[in-house]
């Protein structure tokens, strides 16, 4: 990504955080997905309640996206991302799951512990959609290689 689309200054791709509020709130649930997306990559404190609310949104795949976004917009609360992730994850849609398996995956795990995050994917590892199985193994690859490389930096 480079700078243009994400400044941190409260924008993505040259509209403002309240813009992509007003998409969070729509009643059309593909508007709302984008809208937490897009409220993730702003980079903006202002975003983080909007966040916090779309975690119950009625439909699961906006409450993945949401989540994954409030882990960008702040990474302090990596802990509550996880459980909501986690939370997701006996979801009856595949591509929910996936996704649930996608985000636990590209987290940092610089403020939480990431053995509920390899829990969940471990779980993840027997579904019965080979996709969900595929992006589980994949997370947890790339969990060992983070975990690998933090501890070769102490």
């Amino acid at each position: 990504m480079n700078g243009d689309e994400r400044s941190g200054s409260g924008e993505y791709l040259g509209r403002p955080t309240a813009s992509w509020a007003a998409l969070a709130r729509s009643d059309d649930p593909t508007e709302r997905r984008l809208g937490v997306y897009a409220l993730g990559e702003t980079g903006s404190a202002d975003a983080v309640p909007l966040l916090e609310a779309a975690l119950d949104d009625p439909l699961s795949f906006v409450r993945v996206w949401a989540a994954a976004a409030l882990a960008r917009a702040d990474p302090e609360r990596e802990e509550d991302v996880v459980r909501a992730l986690s939370a997701e994850s006996s979801d009856p849609a595949g591509f929910v799951r996936s996704l649930v398996a996608w985000s636990l995956g590209r987290l940092d795990y610089q403020r939480a512990d990431s053995s509920a995050a390899v829990r969940t994917l471990r779980l993840l590892l027997d579904d019965p959609d080979a996709s969900v199985r595929a992006e589980a193994e994949l997370a947890l690859h790339h969990l060992v290689r983070s975990a690998g490389r933090a501890d070769s930096a102490d």
